[in-house]
């Protein structure tokens, strides 16, 4: 359970460090505190944003007013600025906040948390619709945008309900399915697809895709050939032909496609294939080079996961 707070925990800890008096922080934390079974360090947060000083929106009104024929210096416009917007916030104008350009961290905080006030509001109102074809498209999409696959194709299917057989919907169910690992349900929908949109440079992807995950390598390359000459500079369909081609043994031509989708690399994973295709290739210098870089990237994470894995613990006050 703490791990699932450990990133809001510390940010929240990152925001309190550069500004302590930043209202409802303190609170936040309490809460976090509170989940993860540490009562008694909620306590110690909730007195500290207890002790905050009150905010006194009526005198930052009057600034508001006065402000441009102050001759108060400019850091201290900037301070009052940010208690302008904390009021703000408190008044609920947060369409306000948001059309404002920010720029200090405080008043970047109060954008943020006006963000999300107006998704929390959005997402209230749309839940208050009647259920129709055009909410549960809404909500696929922003499903799969948060990459929860499973919830993306339950509401690609709802959608379906209420617009049987719509084939914009028929495939934005194939596609979340094929994200998900379930191939072999997206395989068909995806074929359908194909038949009406032949041409499609995302249609052709996730085909050669879902057929790459169904262990059929040799019948995803045409597909995944296709996606890429339609738009070679989308780096996904580059990876999954060099891996497509890898499985077929054709090295040679896997190359130049691992070398392009290199910027996807974020574990090595894509340097180490290019190190055992420049090995099959008979290009050992080349393999010697891929394979340094790999053990650099290995080196790196692993550090880099424990440091993040170590700032993510809930300690106390």
């Amino acid at each position: 359970m703490a791990e699932h707070y450990g990133p809001a925990f510390f940010l929240y800890r990152q925001a309190l460090a550069k500004i302590p008096t930043l209202r409802g922080v303190h609170a936040a934390v309490a809460e976090i505190y509170r989940k993860s079974g540490h009562g008694d360090w909620a306590i110690v947060e909730e007195e500290k944003e207890r002790q905050l000083p009150p905010l006194n929106c009526g005198i930052h009104q009057g600034l508001r007013e006065g402000r441009a024929n102050s001759a108060v210096p400019a850091r201290a416009n900037r301070s009052n600025r940010a208690r302008e917007i904390e009021c703000d916030f408190m008044a609920g104008r947060y369409h306000k906040i948001v059309a404002e350009n920010s720029q200090t961290a405080e008043q970047y905080y109060w954008r943020t948390r006006a963000y999300n006030e107006l998704a929390r509001q959005a997402f209230s109102h749309l839940a208050d619709l009647p259920p129709s074809a055009e909410v549960h498209e809404l909500l696929a999409k922003i499903h799969f945008s948060q990459k929860s696959y499973a919830s993306a194709a339950k509401d690609w299917n709802e959608a379906l309900k209420f617009s049987p057989g719509n084939s914009y919907y028929e495939q934005g169910l194939a596609i979340a399915l094929s994200a998900g690992g379930n191939h072999e349900t997206a395989r068909p929908l995806l074929e359908k697809a194909m038949r009406q949109s032949p041409d499609s440079v995302e249609l052709n992807y996730w085909l050669g895709f879902t057929l790459l995950g169904l262990e059929k390598a040799e019948d995803a390359v045409p597909y995944l050939e296709r996606a890429v000459r339609g738009d070679p500079t989308v780096l996904q369909p580059q990876r999954d032909l060099a891996r497509a081609y890898l499985r077929v043994g054709q090295v040679e031509k896997a190359i130049p496609h691992l070398k392009t989708a290199l910027p996807l690399d974020d574990d090595g994973t894509l340097y180490y294939q290019l190190a055992q295709a420049y090995r099959k290739a008979g290009q050992r210098e080349l393999e010697r080079q891929m394979l340094v870089k790999f053990r650099e990237i290995q080196s790196s994470t692993g550090a880099e996961k424990k440091k993040f894995e170590k700032s993510l613990e809930i300690t106390p006050p």
